[in-house]
């Protein structure tokens, strides 16, 4: 009997820690003298403990080869997935100027004839996988600035979809402030999913870190966004950025949609989390896992 290559101890208080097995997506609680059993001596664990971590591939038989039973998962993931999807960025550049947004700022835009290459490479995968369904991410930057090629790839791949009776979706990552009724026509053509944008809390705390080149705020033209998506076809999704500065003040902005009439937009919470020690050492901001 030996510990899985895939035990993920998380320290908690009182030296008790969470035993997260990555692979079998396990999850337990243990102290500090059963962790050092599991890692050094399982035969001196219990026998029905033993049974429930077995159970859970959190102790696997000494001749349990995990590596196959990954790389087999891989090949099923790879080769034998009814859904294909591709992330595209049609610009790197943005018309905001967020201090913690983790991309290099510039101007890679993605040009005519590049958008000919990434749409024969999309259609080349898909060839050789032959999903059911496929889908694509339009990404940025700020994917909005540059729709010439997002419109290319929308317009083959809806055409493809019904050519190949392959289920074709698009979702869109934007911030919101460059969405029009027009442009939302124009998506009206295409068989659209989801369009999440992101708040970071209720409008003050918000127009503090979502904002223009000028620095002017972005909450309100934000709104108006989502209510053009909220009557179109498409899924509007609010990310709500959480961090130890504005987790108190998250109520106050679920009243604020509420207040809109957008109650019934789905919301999600993206946890600030420090990246490395050096990140938390320079952003208080951001969430420990005790805080979660």
């Amino acid at each position: 009997m030996k510990p899985s290559r895939y035990n993920l101890y998380i320290p908690l208080k009182n030296k008790k820690y969470v035993l997260f097995n990555t692979l079998s997506t396990a999850i337990f609680f243990v102290d500090e003298e059963l962790k050092h059993a599991i890692q050094k001596d399982p035969s001196s664990i219990p026998e029905e403990a033993v049974k429930d971590f077995t159970t859970q591939w959190a102790l696997i038989d000494d001749a349990f080869n995990e590596l196959e039973v990954v790389s087999v998962k891989r090949n099923e993931t790879r080769f034998n997935s009814p859904h294909l999807s591709f992330t595209i960025l049609t610009t790197t550049d943005c018309n905001l100027n967020c201090p913690y947004c983790f991309e290099k700022k510039g101007d890679m835009t993605m040009s005519a004839s590049t958008c000919e290459r990434v749409i024969s490479f999309m259609e080349k995968f898909t060839e050789v996988y032959r999903p059911k369904e496929l889908n694509v991410r339009i990404f940025g930057g700020e994917p909005l600035l540059n729709t010439g090629p997002m419109f290319a790839i929308l317009d083959h791949f809806t055409a493809y979809g019904e050519e190949c009776s392959v289920d074709f979706t698009a979702d869109i990552t934007t911030n919101g402030t460059l969405l029009t009724q027009e442009l939302m026509d124009q998506l009206e053509n295409y068989p659209m999913g989801v369009a999440q944008v992101t708040l970071d809390g209720p409008k003050p705390m918000h127009n503090k870190k979502r904002v223009y080149h000028n620095g002017k705020g972005t909450y309100e033209d934000i709104m108006s966004a989502l209510k053009i998506l909220q009557d179109s076809s498409m899924q509007p999704r609010i990310r709500i950025n959480v961090d130890a500065i504005n987790k108190d003040a998250i109520p106050t902005l679920l009243d604020d949609l509420k207040d809109r009439g957008l109650s019934n937009v789905l919301v999600y919470y993206g946890i600030v989390r420090p990246l490395s020690q050096a990140c938390e050492t320079y952003d208080t901001s951001c969430m420990t896992d005790l805080e979660i």
